[in-house]
Parts: structure tokens; sequence; C-alpha cells
């Protein structure tokens, strides 16, 4: 055992002295000056480029030391440097070497510069470095023996590495670059571990993170990378990567490429996206193929922004060429979440989603489409609009462009919409219920078609008391047209279909973000006017009946619009009080914001025809201007049309129950002439009348009525009335009918009481004469009558006491109460009196020249004394009441 001892100490010694020898043999055969540029020049006869050493050194224990090494581009510096190292040490095996293997224990370098450079030709700027170099002259062609590099570790610091790409535009730069690679070789793979900062320049966009990086390569066939792992961080995305790459001569890579989060502006230059996701944070995972001229790409995304979430599966592709580049994508989503987003104010969505959208680009070209349902989600705008979950939404849509501006198509599908109250519209207005919707758009930006229906047919509103739908009822409406810039709205048609009828509706809105300004043209023909009361409720109680066509024209600013219109009415049916039925109406009315007018009106009042013009002055209170004609009028008909209602009294027990109804605010004005062929009355008939009035304060309330009026008439029958056969008996003539030649009455009203003026009436009969009050709102009457019989038409006795200074036979009497129903009496006193005096004369024989001393009957007496009592003027008036009592 000490013998072993002893030679190894022996041998060891032997060994340090060879090396201690070896290492100044080195020194002395190689100075640094020799090694820096032997080293040189090798290294630049093997890659054929320009090669600078600013320092070199060897040692046993050191190896191999170089400073300042430069390897220029092809040929030489004055094309650029290719590779620039601070400082390099090598540290070999020295044994191999003998057998042309290089074994190097480790290699440092510190500081090292890369740039590789991709021309526009698809050349790289090392690829002369892989052809085999040439011969020395006179080498004879022999096979030089393959030389063997192993190198067991490798550490790189502070490096830096560029590639700069002209057919993808591209430059990316890593900087403050470590790396460590173990059993590197040229023939089999070895590992790689990098970190550093890495820059992404394409166009004009720039990303700029850290990245680390496990890998193993391949120094053979396509210089294959095997990612275990890389991590890159740009902007604000988050990538990890793992998969293959092959770099060389051709980029290519197979990757699955996670993000959590990836920020959709750092990767739409190279991945397009539609227009909504580009501000958006992605998560998710892809398998990415990728080569020099192509990428594609699917996998999962989740994207969220500003209050917006979507996830899916998306997929994409991307073909670059000189000539254009090609991109394609393809989203398939699947869940939606919006909540609180400024780029959807008042918009609620939550749910499942079905459907796929597509999008294509080449070059400046580029097409989209798809279509996407929301059955299962959940939607809410301003709590005024709901989608509930299991009803349908789907929006289907394409967009391309070739040159110029997109073309778009867009068709949106909602069959049961619901609707709450306290949407955008007037505060009267009340809708609530289902609405279905369907929405077209088709064009470009600056001039789109549109076409739009709305179903609600189960939809309830109301506006105020003015106007009533209820669930069930048809509603329907259409439109079609231009939306252009924007701003203006050029409806080519619309439709709004209800019970009473279609409306259609043409023209055009413009600047509807600023001052609005509309010509619209709207017709509806025909309306079935008996269901207009079912969505005009104030109508209802008019009860109307039959057709009308409405044609109207709005122009102007849309706060002070231009009204102008025409209604036209065919076989017309109207109850404007109860009891009163105008029948066969047909006619045109006029009408614009301020006025409507009446031409040609023509149908039945009570039976009988009539015809009309009118003018109605619109506004708060309007005014009525008429001209119409009527052909026959039965009073008793009207009378009873018009009769007061019994109104309780207050002890009754339904005077409680009946809430008093408020009188209707009166029109400010009317007036005209109205013509009537006959007015008949069981007890009268009258012909050719002419009624004149100009009135004001002109309602159902008649207590309230002031104005003036008169009357004309031409012949009439007064029939079967006792006071006329009274008269026919006076005058020596059979039956109880008073016919007349010509009538004619003056007017005053004041606040619903009628002051006749004069109201006369020519007959070969008898002359009447009328004055005193009505009034109208109960026909309550008091007047003062006077019937003027021929001269003479009346004999003997009687004749004599009731003939006046005229000479003619005069009858006197007062009539008060309801018109329908008076009550008559005849004023005896100046009859009574001149029957008196004839009754003295012929009792006492009579005398002339004697003064008349007898009592005035109508100068009441000046004392307090009962009045004396006039047993002939008794006899006188018994013998009037028995000729004028009702049998």
């Amino acid at each position: 055992m000490k013998r072993f001892l002893k030679w190894m100490a022996v041998l060891a010694l032997i060994g340090l002295a060879a090396l201690t020898g070896m290492g100044v043999w080195l020194r002395h055969s190689y100075p640094p000056e020799r090694i820096r540029r032997l080293a040189a020049e090798k290294l630049g006869a093997r890659l054929g480029r320009q090669v600078e050493i600013a320092g070199a050194n060897v040692s046993l224990v050191r190896g191999l030391e170089l400073e300042g090494v430069r390897i220029s581009e092809s040929p030489d510096f004055s094309a650029g440097t290719f590779v620039e190292v601070g400082r390099a040490r090598i540290l070999p095996r020295l044994l191999p070497l003998l057998s042309h293997r290089i074994l190097v224990r480790s290699i440092d370098l510190e500081r090292p510069r890369v740039r590789v450079h991709r021309a526009a030709d698809g050349t790289f700027n090392f690829s002369d470095l892989a052809q085999a170099p040439a011969g020395p002259p006179g080498s004879g062609g022999g096979t030089a023996r393959a030389m063997e590099l192993l190198i067991a570790r490798a550490a790189l610091t502070e490096g830096e590495f560029t590639l700069e790409d002209d057919v993808l535009d591209l430059t990316v730069g890593v900087h403050a670059l470590d790396a460590r690679l173990a059993g590197f070789s040229l023939t089999d793979p070895f590992g790689l571990r990098v970190k550093g900062n890495i820059e992404v320049v394409r166009a004009k966009t720039r990303w700029a993170g850290p990245l680390a990086m496990n890998a193993r390569m391949s120094p053979t066939g396509n210089h294959e990378i095997s990612l275990e792992r890389f991590t890159l961080r740009l902007g604000s995305s988050s990538l990890e990567l793992s998969g293959t790459l092959t770099p060389l001569p051709s980029p290519q890579a197979e990757v699955t490429l996670a993000f959590s989060p990836l920020a959709a502006e750092d990767i739409e230059p190279m991945v397009l996206l539609p227009d909504p996701l580009k501000q958006a944070t992605l998560s998710g995972r892809w398998k990415i193929r990728a080569s020099s001229a192509s990428l594609t790409a699917e996998g999962t995304f989740d994207a969220q922004n500003k209050g917006i979430a979507v996830s899916g599966a998306l997929s994409s592709h991307s073909t670059l060429a000189p000539g254009g580049d090609r991109h394609g994508i393809r989203l398939d989503p699947k869940t939606i979440r919006v909540q609180n987003s400024p780029l959807a104010p008042g918009l609620s969505m939550a749910g499942p989603l079905t459907g796929r959208w597509e999008a294509e680009a080449f070059g400046a070209q580029w097409k989209i489409s798809g279509e996407v349902a929301a059955d299962e989600a959940v939607v809410a705008y301003e709590g005024w609009l709901e989608k509930p979950a299991a009803v349908p939404l789907t929006l289907t849509g394409s967009a391309h462009s070739e040159t110029g501006a997109p073309e778009l198509f867009l068709d949106l599908r909602a069959p049961a919409l619901q609707l709450r109250p306290g949407g955008p519209w007037p505060a009267p207005l009340r809708l609530e219920g289902a609405l279905g919707l369907t929405a077209e758009l088709q064009g470009v930006p600056s001039n789109l078609a549109f076409d739009l229906t709305a179903e609600g047919q189960s939809l309830q509103g109301s506006y105020g008391e003015s106007f009533r739908k209820t669930e069930g009822s048809p509603l329907q409406i259409t439109a079609a047209g231009r939306w252009i810039d924007q701003q203006d709205i050029q409806i080519s048609s619309a439709t709004c279909r209800t019970a009473a009828g279609v409306l259609k509706l043409s023209g055009e809105v413009e600047e509807p973000r600023g001052t609005q300004t509309m010509s619209l043209r709207i017709d509806g023909d025909p309306l079935d006017l008996s269901r207009l009361g079912t969505i005009l409720p104030s109508l209802a109680e008019f009860k109307l009946r039959g057709e009308a066509a409405l044609h109207a024209d709005i122009s102007g600013p849309a706060t002070d619009p231009r009204v102008l219109g025409q209604v036209r009415l065919r076989k017309t049916a109207v109850t404007p009080v109860p009891g009163v039925e105008l029948s066969e109406l047909a006619g045109r009315v006029d009408f614009n914001r301020q006025q409507a007018s009446v031409h040609g009106l023509s149908g039945k009042a009570f039976g009988s025809p009539f015809t009309l013009n009118a003018r109605v002055d619109n506004g708060e209170r309007p005014a009525i201007f008429l001209d119409g004609d009527w052909a026959r009028l039965e009073v008793d008909k009207v009378l009873k049309a018009f009769s007061p209602t019994t109104t309780p009294s207050k002890t009754s027990p339904t005077a409680a129950k009946t809430p008093p109804r408020p009188s209707p605010a009166p029109i400010a004005r009317a007036a005209g002439v109205f013509r009537i062929g006959e007015i008949t009355h069981p007890h009268y008939l009258g012909r050719n009348f002419q009624f004149n009035w100009n009135l004001r304060d002109v309602g159902p309330d008649l207590s309230v009525l002031s104005g003036t009026a008169s009357v004309t008439a031409a012949s009439g029958e007064i029939t079967d009335v006792p006071v006329a056969k009274k008269i026919n008996k006076l005058m020596g003539r059979e039956g109880a009918e008073i016919t007349y030649q010509k009538l004619a009455g003056q007017f005053v009203v004041t606040r619903g009481l009628a002051d006749i003026k004069t109201f006369t009436l020519d007959s070969d009969q008898t002359d009447f004469l009328a004055k005193g009050r009505v009034r109208l709102g109960d026909l309550d009457s008091d007047l003062t009558l006077q019937l003027k019989l021929p001269p003479g038409s009346v004999r003997g006795s009687v004749g004599d006491w009731i003939t006046a200074e005229d000479g003619r036979p005069t009858i006197e009497a007062s009539l008060k109460g309801p018109l329908g129903d008076p009550k008559v009496k005849v004023d005896y006193r100046d009859t009574v009196r001149r029957a008196a005096q004839d009754i003295l004369k012929k009792a006492i024989g009579g005398w002339k020249g004697k003064p008349d001393r007898s009592p005035d009957p109508k100068k009441a007496p000046s004392s307090n004394d009962a009045p004396a009592k006039d047993p002939l003027g008794e006899a006188a008036g018994q013998a009037l009441e028995r000729l004028f009592k009702k049998k």
C-alpha cells in the first residue's frame, strides 16, 4: 500500500511538472498577440467574413480568453457588424483535441451583440454561413475528417439580440439577455434557459416586456426548438408558450399559447379582431401554427372591457404575402354579461349565447358575417325594456368593403320583448306588455336603408284619457326608408295597423340630433270608425260608425310643425249627444293646426237629409261658422232628445249616489245661417225657414249661451189647437186650423235667457205676435201673445167687444211654463171693459154725447176698501170664458 501511494505521488509530480512545462511552452510558443492574430485569421477563414479580436490569452487553467471580438456582415465591416462579444472565455479539454474532438468544459460570453436580418427576398444575413468554406489552394479536393464539438456548459450575460425582418415589417429586440446552455453539440439536442427584456416593433405598433424561456434546441435539420415553457409580457399582456419552433432557415411554430390576460390592442396587428373586441382584455388558451407566410390559431377566449364580458371559442388564420395579407377570424360566443358599461349605458344582459361570426380581410378589402342568438339570456334596458329567458332574440348580419365605404347588413328579431312603464316617451303615455320587433339595416354607414316591423297585439297602452290600447287588439307598426349621415331619416313607407284600420306614412325627418324638421305624409283609407272609440275613449260616447279616409301633410320644425290634412266621410254615423243621431254622413273636412273646414257634408239628422258647410277655428275654445240646409225638422223628436234629465231632489234616495257631472267647456263662438225646408209638430207645419245666429259660449249647457238670432219662414199651418178652433168660431168658420203666409222673429240671448224682441206670424185668419222670454236650459217660457183677426171677421156683440182701436178684433194671452205643455191664459181686461160699456149702454138705452164714466178695470182702486162689485163686468167675463174655455 505504501508503495502504491509512493508511485501515485511520483506520477502526480510528473504530471504537475508536465503541465507546468506545457504552460511555459504555450506562453512561449503562443504569446497573446499570436493567439489573437491566429484566432482572427482562422475564424475569418472559416466564416468567410472579416473578424477582429482586440485581445487574446491562453492558459491551461483559464483556457482561451478573447476580448473585443467582432464579426462583420458579409463580406466585411463596411456592410456592418454581425456579431460582437465583449469577452469570451473558452475552457476546452486538451486530450480530445488529439482525436479531432472538441470537448469544451465551459464557455462564458459577456455582453454579446447579435444582429439577424432577413431581406425582402427572404434571405438571412447568415445564409452564407451554412455553405461549406472553400479549401486552401492546392488542397486537391480531399475530404476532411469531420470534427466533433461538445460544449458541456455555456453562459451568456448582458447580451443583446436583434432580428430585423423586412418581409414581415417586423423588428424584435432582446435586451439584458442572460442565457444558460447545457450539453451543446453539433449533432444532438441541448438545453437552453433564457431570460431578458423583449421589444417588438411592427409597422407603427410597439410592444415591450420581460421574457423567460426553458427550451431544448436541435442544431441539425430545421434547428427545431422545443419550448418547455416560454413566458412573455408585452405591454399589459401576459403570454405563456409551449411547443416547437423551427426558426432557421424559415421560421415555423406549432405552440400552445395561454394568456391571462391579453390586451386585444397588443395582438390586433397580427390577429384580426372585430371592433367590439379591440379594446377588450382577453384570457384563454390557443393552439397556434405559424410560419413566415401564415398563422393559424384556435382556442377559447374570455373578453372583458368596461362592464362587458364575453366568452366563447375563437379561430383565426392569416397569410402574409407581398401582394397583400389575408386574415380570417371566427368567433363562437358562449356567454355574455353586460352591467353598468359606459359602452352600453342602461343595458344589462347575462346568459348563454349561440351562433357564429366570421371575418375575412385581404389588403383593404374585408367582410364580416354571422349570427348570434341570446334566447336564454336575460336582457334589460333602463328598467322599461326586458327580454326574459326562453324568449328568442337573434341578430344576423354581414359587412364587406371592397372599395370605399363598407356595405352593412343587420337583421334583429325579437318576437316578445317586454315593455314596462317609464320609457323614453312623454309622461302621459303608458305602455306595458309584449312587443315583437323585427329590424333590418342595409347599406353604407352614411346611407343605410332600414325596414322595421313592431307587433303589439299583446301590448297595453294609454295616453291620459285620450288614447287606449287594450291587450288583444291589433297593433302593427312598419317603417321603411333610409338613414342618411346618421342625421336625416327618409321614410319611403310606414304603416300603423290598428283595430280602426291602417295609417300609412311617408316622408323625411332631418337633423334628429339637432333641430328636427319634418316632411311627412299620412294616409288612412279606409278607417273603421266603429272601432275608433276603442282606441280613442273620448270618442266612444259619440258612437261613430262607418268609414272615413284620412290624408295629412306635416312639415317644418318638430317643435312647431305645419299640419295640412283632409278627412273624407263615407256613410258615417255619429251620436253627438244622447238621443241625437247623424247618419249617412258623407263629405270632406280640411284641417290644419288652427282651423278645420267642412265642405259639402251631407247626411241625415233625425231621419231627415241635410247638407252643411262649416269652419271651425281651433283653440282651447273654438269658434264655429255654419252654413247648412235641412229638409225636415220634427220638433217633438228634437224636444225629446234635448229634454233635461230629471234631477233627483235632495231628499231622494238616489240623490247622493249620482255624482255631479262637470259642465263641458263651451264653444267660444258660433255663427252662421241654417235653412230648414219643413218644421213639423203634431200641431204645426212650417216651411222654408232660415235661421241666422251669432252666439257665444255655445255648448250642451245652454245656461251660459249669449248672442243674437233671427228667423224667417214662409207659409205654415197650426192645427188641432183649441184656440185656433175658437178663433175660427169667432170668424164663423169650421175647423181648428190656422194657416199663415209669413213668419219672422228677432232674439237676443243673455246667459241662457232668450229675449224675444219680435215674433210675428202673418195669416189670412189672424196675425200672431209674441214677446217675452224663454229660458233655454229647460225651455221654460214667459210670453205675451197677441192675435189680430181681419176687420169685420167677428160679428155681433163679441166682435165689438174684442175689436181694438185699429179696428181689428184682437185677443191677448199669456203663455207660461215649458213650451212642450204651456199654460195659456187669455187677457180679458180690455175686452171686458169694452163689453161692460156695451152692456151698460144697452141696459139704460144709451144716448149719444154722454160721457162714459164707467170705471176702468185696469186701474186699481185708490183706497184700501174692497173693490166694488161690477155685475156687468162679471157677466161679460163669463161670456168670454165660455167662448174660449177648453173642450
